[in-house]
């Protein structure tokens, strides 16, 4: 008998069997691990081919698109921050608009005001008045009250003086307190009429009117 057979004879099936599946265990094995080593072979092949000059640009392509994006991103928050600033001249602009139409029509209310006070001026300056030395001008209020006004009036009989009335008894007699022309002036302004109506009712001329009123006691 040859020695194949004498082994065959003394191994039993089952530990035939049990050699047989650890020798294919091992078969898989070995195949896997060299499938694994060839390719961290071939990767590394693959890394080490690139010279370092690529290597280096390639760095600098992903650097460079790195920063694009960051100036992508700024470029967005410029852009932002300019239509914000932009939404904000724009109300301040309006609000400015519309203080300056306020001040215009304030100008002009003012001037309105300034014409009037001037026209009332020269009507009071241009009113005639009577016949007298030095008889003063007198100066009419909105409210119908009348003052004599302080003013210097150099007549012949006062050039040498002071030329100033201080005392409204020496323009016009007592007695031309009393006559019927200065009561009916009294009356109607105790009535509260103004020295315009008061005029215009009896006849004369405003100027006479006040002068009449200021010379009252």
């Amino acid at each position: 008998m040859s020695t194949t057979g004498l082994f065959a004879a003394a191994m039993s099936d089952g530990q035939l069997a049990g050699l047989m599946a650890g020798a294919g265990i091992a078969v898989i094995t070995a195949t896997l691990l060299l499938q694994r080593i060839r390719k961290r072979g071939k990767t590394r092949v693959k890394d080490d081919s690139l010279p370092k000059d690529a290597r280096e640009k390639l760095k600098r392509i992903a650097d460079r698109a790195t920063v694009h994006e960051r100036l992508e991103k700024a470029m967005v928050e410029a852009q932002e921050a300019t239509r914000a600033c932009a939404a904000q001249i724009g109300t301040r602009t309006a609000k400015l608009e519309a203080l300056l139409d306020q001040a215009d029509q304030r100008m002009q209310r003012m001037e309105q005001l300034a014409a009037r006070l001037e026209a009332l001026m020269e009507r009071a300056y241009s009113e005639p008045r009577m016949q007298g030395a030095g008889s003063p001008p007198v100066a009419v209020r909105e409210a119908g009250t009348v003052t004599p006004s302080v003013r210097r009036e150099p007549t012949g009989a006062a050039k040498g003086g002071s030329g100033f009335f201080e005392r409204t008894a020496g323009v016009i007699p007592a007695s031309a307190t009393s006559d019927p022309l200065s009561r009916r002036v009294y009356g109607l302004a105790d009535e509260g009429l103004a020295p315009p109506e008061i005029a215009k009712r009896l006849d004369e001329q405003i100027g006479k009117v006040e002068l009449i009123l200021a010379l009252r006691g």
